[in-house]
């Protein structure tokens, strides 16, 4: 079983994508298993979901920010 550690240096890094299917079944597993790491990898999802937002924002500079009264 991989460690604490090496499971949040996949998740963070993109490794995990490109890893091969015993360390992906292993992360996952690690995953089941560890409170701490099923909890990090759900914050590090929202995480990676508001900053897409965020970019998405961004790239859209004609439209108004909400609460601009202009």
């Amino acid at each position: 079983m991989i460690s604490c550690q090496r499971f949040v240096f996949l998740q963070t890094s993109g490794e995990l994508g490109e890893a091969g299917w015993l360390t992906r079944l292993q992360a996952g597993h690690h995953r089941l298993i560890c409170p701490h790491c099923r909890a990090f990898a759900a914050n590090d999802q929202r995480l990676d979901d508001i900053v897409r937002a965020q970019r998405e924002r961004w790239m859209r500079p004609d439209q108004d920010p909400p609460g601009d009264a202009g």
